[in-house]
């Protein structure tokens, strides 16, 4: 949709404003990607019912929509516990609003009057809970919390010093607490987030007409504003510079207005800014209208089928004592109901349904709390959406029934009641298991865990776009198996990259179809994992491990001077990584043949390479190019230096190699006069090893290898004291060789503890 891709530049306008719900929006769809595809279902129901609705003439329909609203004072110091005139002030500036019954109707200029709307919607402070007892639909709840935030939500759970939510499929829920960074409210798009989080969040200062109200924003306005965003309507300016509302009938806008502007105020082309739109940022004062297409658009959810459609049935505004009647659709992923009595009995003649289907559900589990019906009085659950689907249980009488489970995501609750005497009645919760897609990145820092697509035993959904960046912070690369994997073959992919960019420069491998991926190693401590599904097709998806390689491996290239020695791939135990590219230039001082010698040999055939160069560069002879899993021969070179290079790809890695090497050189070891005059003390070396050089030709170069044959350190070591710091390196014995500036070369072994 236009709207939703142009989401990116409304930030433009988040540094003064009265509303936080684009920029919660923004932060809900960067967390959970899947948000757009459900918003573009809510404007896709839209289009439809615009398009039903031009059918019929007038703007009227004469159905009058009331919506329970239950009202949550979150306080913490006693101003902000507002009283309950204050919040019913608020709940009449909202049917004033939305019925048009605002007094300042008649500050509508002429130019917008003819688009003036009543919207027939209508609230009702709940008179009845989720449990059917009676309720002032005002809860309070003392916090120790200075303030809220638009972001972390926090005012809507319990667990975070705020009130956890009431079904917001059954009311509309409004919490009112002390707001943090300057946000007036916010709202809860239709679609594009939790259920847990559905509804309205206003700040006690900007809540209803006189108490703790602030001018300029003390009519109630705010409130006004923010369920509008609930009901699906945008900023007037379409959160773009000149941007699109989604409605017809509101003028194109430059931005928002602040205070009141004088009519006309033109922008973009237009006659005047609708500045006293509900929609727009202007004082309380200034504001008076909606218009018929944001009529519309509001009542397009509370449509059949629309994303708000439930709240018809609800029973919030019905009185305790009346009992239950009709069928209920709850939508939530959990929730709790009644029969409808509260604390009274349940009524004779009763025929009451709860059809429960909540969006994503692969099965529903019904509990009861409390059961007190008589005989003849039963309640029937089924297996479906209809009484004619199996029955999963029928249940009368005192005794509490088992939990049930659906074999899928729709469940029927039946109460009937005869004419012959009444009971308690019973409560029941229910709770379903969901499909939920991934979403979003979410960040390891485990140095080994297992990743999966998040289906479970279901198939993935559609549309799926997911990364998991894995960071553990130190290590020499990442291992990678898959344990399972099915994706549609060449539409849905698991791709993995080096680093935490998704960019082609980066990538391993991708992955699609059936066959069970190799392993694969990352050449860095940091890798991303990233999944996409297509619309259409999907499959069982996939599962992985991985795990931190914390063995040092080989990198550029190391010289190894001494007569002979050893030195491997660096893979230790385990496998070598993936896009290795490492050498071994072997240049013993005075040599002239070097031979070479593998003494286990074992990379993935035809991919990965050792290659054996009789001289100092790629650009020498080739003695030998070796792969797979044969003991390559023994070469020997016809000079005195060997290069070894070692190559592996992006796939498949194998266990590597280890080979030694001998030649004719010579070390200039350290003779009875050179130990009086070159020391290197003490021996073993804790934290640092002091190394005495002769004056004056006793300084040089000095490059220290470990038994592997890499460089632990190389640096300048001038005539006289010398300390080099070891604390940090590994324990074990290292080979010093010093290239003196007369020529001469001097090696000598240390042991670091």
């Amino acid at each position: 949709m236009k709207y939703l891709l142009c989401l990116a530049g409304a930030l433009i306008w988040a540094q003064t404003h009265r509303c936080g719900t684009i920029e919660r929006l923004q932060y809900l769809m960067q967390q959970d990607p899947s948000i757009l595809s459900r918003m573009q279902a809510v404007e896709e129901h839209t289009r439809q019912y615009m398009q039903n609705l031009a059918r019929m003439p007038g703007q009227r329909t004469n159905n009058v929509i009331t919506i329970p609203v239950v009202v949550h004072i979150v306080y913490r110091t006693a101003s902000e516990n507002i009283t309950d005139a204050q919040v019913q002030s608020q709940i009449d500036v909202l049917n004033e609003d939305f019925r048009r019954l605002n007094a300042d109707t008649t500050n509508t200029p002429s130019l917008f009057a003819g688009v003036a709307a009543d919207a027939e919607i209508q609230f009702c402070l709940a008179t009845r809970d989720p449990l059917g007892n009676p309720t002032t639909g005002i809860t309070r709840t003392q916090t120790t919390k200075t303030s809220f935030s638009a972001y972390a939500d926090d005012v809507k759970f319990s667990s975070q010093g705020g009130k956890d939510a009431w079904p917001t499929d059954q009311y509309l829920n409004i919490w009112v607490c002390r707001l943090s960074g300057g946000v007036l409210g916010y709202a809860q798009f239709p679609g594009s987030g939790p259920a847990s989080t559905d509804g309205v969040v206003i700040d006690f200062r900007y809540f209803g007409r006189g108490g703790s109200a602030q001018a300029p924003y003390d009519q109630g306005r705010t409130a006004t504003h923010e369920v509008g965003h609930w009901l699906n309507l945008r900023h007037i300016w379409g959160d773009a510079q000149c941007g699109d509302d989604l409605v017809n009938d509101t003028p194109t806008q430059e931005g928002p207005n602040y205070s009141c502007p004088t009519f006309p105020h033109p922008t973009c082309g237009n006659t005047s800014d609708m500045f006293m739109n509900y929609m727009d940022y202007t004082d309380d004062a200034c504001m008076n209208l909606f218009t018929v297409g944001q009529k519309n658009r509001m009542r397009a959810v509370l449509s059949l089928g629309g994303y708000r459609y439930s709240l018809l049935s609800s029973l919030g505004c019905s009185p305790p004592g009346g009992g239950c009647s009709g069928t209920q659709t709850l939508t939530a992923s959990s929730g709790t109901f009644s029969d409808g009595s509260g604390t009274s009995n349940y009524q004779n003649n009763a025929d009451c349904r709860w059809l429960i289907q909540p969006s994503n559900a692969l099965s529903i589990t019904l509990s009861f709390q409390s059961f007190q019906l008589l005989s003849g009085d039963s309640v029937i659950v089924y297996d479906g959406s209809t009484t004619s689907a199996p029955r999963l249980g029928a249940f009368s009488g005192s005794s509490l029934p088992p939990s049930v489970t659906s074999s899928g995501g729709v469940m029927l609750v039946r109460f009937i009641s005869n004419g012959s005497g009444v009971a308690d009645g019973f409560v029941a919760s229910y709770t379903s298991q969901l499909n939920l897609p991934c979403y979003g990145t979410q960040v390891l820092t485990q140095a080994s865990g297992t990743i999966t697509d998040g289906s479970g035993t279901s198939d993935y959904q559609d549309n799926a776009d997911c990364k998991w960046v894995i960071q553990p912070g130190s290590g020499a690369g990442i291992r990678i198996e898959f344990t399972q994997f099915a994706t549609e073959q060449g539409y849905d992919f698991v791709t993995i990259y080096d680093g935490s960019l998704v960019n082609s420069t980066y990538m391993v491998r991708r992955f699609s179809g059936t066959n069970l991926p190799s392993v694969v190693t990352t050449s860095i401590p940091e890798a991303t994992i990233y999944f996409t599904s297509d619309q259409s097709i999907t499959a069982a998806g996939w599962g992985l491990n991985y795990t931190t390689i914390a063995q040092p491996y080989c990198q550029g290239t190391v010289q190894l001077t001494a007569p002979s020695g050893s030195f491997s791939d660096g893979s230790g135990n385990s496998d070598y990584t993936n896009r290795a590219d490492c050498r071994w230039l072997i240049q013993p001082p005075g040599a002239t043949w070097v031979r070479l010698s593998f003494t286990s040999f074992t990379t993935e055939a035809n991919y990965d390479f050792v290659r054996v160069y009789d001289g100092p560069t790629t650009s020498s002879p080739l003695l030998g190019s070796y792969s797979g899993t044969t003991l390559p021969p023994t070469l020997t070179s016809t000079g005195g230096s060997m290069l070894v290079v070692f190559t592996s790809d992006s796939s498949i890695t194998r266990a590597g190699w280890e080979a030694t090497y001998t030649s004719n050189g010579t070390s200039t070891a350290l003779s009875a006069e050179s130990a009086a005059e070159v020391r290197f003390y003490p021996t073993p070396a804790h934290e640092v090893l002091h190394i005495e050089l002769p004056q004056p030709q006793g300084g040089g170069i000095l490059t220290v290898y470990d038994l592997q044959g890499r460089k632990a350190w190389e640096g300048l070591l001038q005539p006289g004291n010398n300390t080099l710091s070891v604390v940090s390196w590994a324990s074990g014995v290292y080979i010093g060789v010093l290239q003196q500036s007369q020529g001469a070369v001097v090696s000598f072994r240390f042991v670091k503890e």
